[in-house]
């Protein structure tokens, strides 16, 4: 594995010729605050605009825990119908108690 920026990563899914149809970005605490001028230059709208057609990416904190619920349920779900929004809502509604629901 080698580590590049999000920029680069952006550049070289937006050069193939078969894009990625779903992106899934799970990350702790290096997903931003949500605040409007970082999520411009955020990894996910990147994706989105260099053709990606889904992508799922967290805001704030999101705990490892969440994680451990939410990503697994959400890919059960998407194998029923591949309908990204139903089965983000699905895995969702499994830590809708939670602070990082």
């Amino acid at each position: 594995a080698a580590r590049i920026r999000g920029a680069d990563l952006v550049i070289q899914i937006a050069e193939l010729q078969q894009r990625p149809r779903l992106c899934v970005l799970v990350s702790c605490q290096s997903a931003g605050t949500g605040e409007p001028e970082k999520v411009a230059s955020a990894l996910g709208p990147g994706l989105a605009r260099a053709g990606v057609a889904a992508v799922v990416a967290m805001q704030s904190n999101f705990s490892m825990a969440t994680a451990r619920v939410v990503i697994p349920r959400f890919f059960e779900e998407l194998m029923h119908d591949g309908q990204v929004d139903r089965a983000l809502a699905v895995a969702r509604a499994m830590v809708r108690d939670a602070r990082d629901w």
